[in-house]
């Protein structure tokens, strides 16, 4: 039984500054055949994706199953406040997976991306292009 009183009981929480989340569910269960370069890959993704998003980018990446050195990376760039969250999980799929990236936040845009995807210079600029000259759009693809 836990004694006197929850120290974070009453603390307000920070605001998030941040407008524009990206979701990557990766899903490297071994660096062998199919995934022999997937860690590279994913490290291509990632650091090009850190390179090119603005400062109120939130950046979440779900781990869906991944081999230990995709989950070392993974871990030591959450670490290094190179990515904002990294959720762990176990082979779920790809739309679970999304999902948990989703839940629990509350962004005016979001970016849902494989792990193998090379981000280029503004690619947020362009983005933001399309929704405002066209009101109605629901999804840039």
């Amino acid at each position: 039984m836990r004694v006197g009183f929850n120290p974070n009981k009453g603390n307000k929480i920070q605001k998030n500054e941040c407008y524009h989340q990206v979701v990557i569910p990766v899903h490297i269960p071994n660096l062998d055949g199919y995934y022999k370069e997937g860690l590279q890959i994913l490290k291509l993704c990632i650091e090009s994706l850190i390179k090119t998003s603005h400062t109120k980018t939130f950046i979440s990446v779900i781990d869906n199953g991944s081999c230990i050195a995709v989950k070392e990376y993974l871990s030591t760039l959450l670490q290094e406040s190179k990515i904002d969250e990294l959720i762990q999980t176990e082979a779920i799929g790809k739309v679970n997976a999304v999902l948990k990236g989703l839940v629990g936040h509350n962004f005016k845009l979001v970016t849902i991306t494989d792990a193998d995807v090379l981000f280029l210079n503004n690619w947020q600029e362009e983005t933001y292009k399309i929704f405002t000259s066209f009101r109605k759009t629901g999804v840039v693809c």
